[in-house]
């Protein structure tokens, strides 16, 4: 992974042209935040219907986003980091 700056522009060039390499890309449209928050839980639902054997992998990814893009990941993070690892010790302890 860190030689990725190094070989991909070369292969870039050789696949594109200049022309396409100059394509400003813009936003179709605004995604609302619901919009957002729905995406992940469908993926998964699909998967949960199409594949089993992905849904730990995809679960995983597709948790990881909602949280994201719920906002808690800050609280969630403090919380794991100070409040349950003091009580995980203090249960610890006894």
């Amino acid at each position: 992974m860190a030689l990725v700056p190094i070989i991909q522009p070369p292969i870039m060039r050789a696949l594109t042209t200049d022309k396409e390499r100059r394509i400003k890309m813009t936003t179709l449209r605004h995604v609302s935040r619901v919009g957002k928050l729905i995406f992940p839980l469908m993926v998964l639902t699909l998967f949960i219907l199409v594949l089993l054997e992905s849904i730990p992998l995809i679960g995983a990814f597709m948790f990881g986003n909602f949280l994201k893009e719920s906002g808690v990941v800050d609280r969630l993070s403090d919380s794991m980091q100070n409040t349950l690892i003091k009580q995980v010790l203090s249960w610890q302890k006894l």
